[in-house]
């Protein structure tokens, strides 16, 4: 069991963390400002002014910065030495030692060997950020804390960057705890989640439950709700992607680029579904079928609205006032609409 216990002001508000958690990826999740950056820092040993207690599998890990602590961190703004190269910040962690294997992988994986000699003063956002991420791994640290780590990618190679992640975690005894607001992200790497708001906890757990909880709806950021399926198949079709769900649900998506793998998972924002009472005719969207409300759940100016089509469960952002004109209830059937280009590959 790992935990985390945390108090004291960051000046916005009151940081008041109580935490526990029983797996290798913890992700801290919710909208800008919540206090995900702040948490981890002061996991990082960065923030003296918070007090508390962090525990990894029963050992304590103290929360000031110092050797020892088996602790390495990839800040978002990567905050590389701009006097070395992108090999010289790599190899500063490794105090003289030769660079461990999975910081080599991780070079090759995420297309870094061609920058290494590049002063890091010249690298863009995103080849500074998978430096970054390299040197984090070159100090070959026991846990492993990301601050959106991959946030400037483009989504191909933030792709290639979350499989390395995900394959470090299963080949090694590595345990993580990253800051995202993709609910994509947290889905594709995290074993639990906890999302933040005004500096506390508001629930934690599996991420597949809690970020489509009723507790957790309202707290995410605008357009992060995501609807994501497991795919039985994909294949190519021109310029779109026929895709079919675990639980038999046919889709299509507008094709990846012809260098990207063709995906195992898809996901949908809530906020990318239109509903129909009826059969719509002549609408350029891709994807349009059948689908019954199972449960509608208010949420201050706008509702979540739940649906089934087939055994694919969906969720829905809706205003009230679309509800109340659509007169949907539990039960009532609908026309699910979506277009191709919505659909993006996890």
């Amino acid at each position: 069991m790992n935990s985390l216990q945390l108090t004291g002001n960051c000046g916005a508000f009151n940081i008041v963390v109580s935490l526990q958690w029983n797996a290798r990826v913890l992700a801290l999740f919710g909208a800008s400002g919540a206090g995900k950056s702040t948490v981890i820092e002061a996991m990082a040993g960065l923030r003296p002014a918070l007090s508390g207690s962090w525990s990894m599998d029963g050992a304590v890990i103290p929360l000031r910065a110092g050797a020892g602590r088996g602790v390495a961190f990839a800040p978002q703004d990567a905050l590389l030495f701009p006097h070395l190269s992108a090999r010289g910040n790599i190899d500063l962690a490794t105090r003289g030692r030769p660079r461990p294997d999975l910081a080599n992988a991780a070079i090759e994986a995420l297309e870094l060997a061609a920058l290494l000699d590049q002063p890091a003063n010249v690298l863009s956002g995103g080849e500074r950020q998978r430096v970054s991420f390299v040197r984090a791994l070159a100090a070959a640290p026991r846990v492993l804390l990301l601050d959106e780590p991959f946030s400037a990618l483009d989504w191909p190679l933030r792709q290639k960057a979350l499989s390395f992640l995900v394959d470090c975690v299963q080949r090694t005894k590595l345990h993580v705890v990253f800051v995202s607001h993709d609910p994509i992200e947290v889905l594709a790497v995290a074993e639990e989640v906890a999302v933040l708001e005004a500096g506390k906890v508001l629930c934690c757990g599996a991420p597949a439950q809690v970020l489509h909880s009723a507790q957790a709806l309202d707290a995410l950021p605008r357009g992060a709700v995501e609807n994501v399926f497991v795919l039985e198949s994909a294949r190519r079709d021109g310029d779109v992607v026929l895709v079919r769900t675990a639980r038999g649900q046919e889709l299509v998506m507008a094709a990846p680029s012809a260098e990207c793998a063709l995906p195992n998972r898809v996901g949908v924002s809530a906020e990318d579904v239109l509903l129909a009472t009826g059969r719509p005719e002549g609408v350029s969207a891709q994807n349009v079928f059948a689908a019954r409300v199972s449960s509608i759940e208010p949420a201050g100016t706008h509702t979540w609205v739940r649906l089934l089509a087939g055994d694919e469960a969906w969720t829905v952002r809706l205003t009230r006032r679309a509800v109340q004109q659509l007169a949907l209830q539990p039960g009532v059937q609908v026309t699910l609409i979506l277009k191709a280009h919505s659909i993006r590959a996890v």
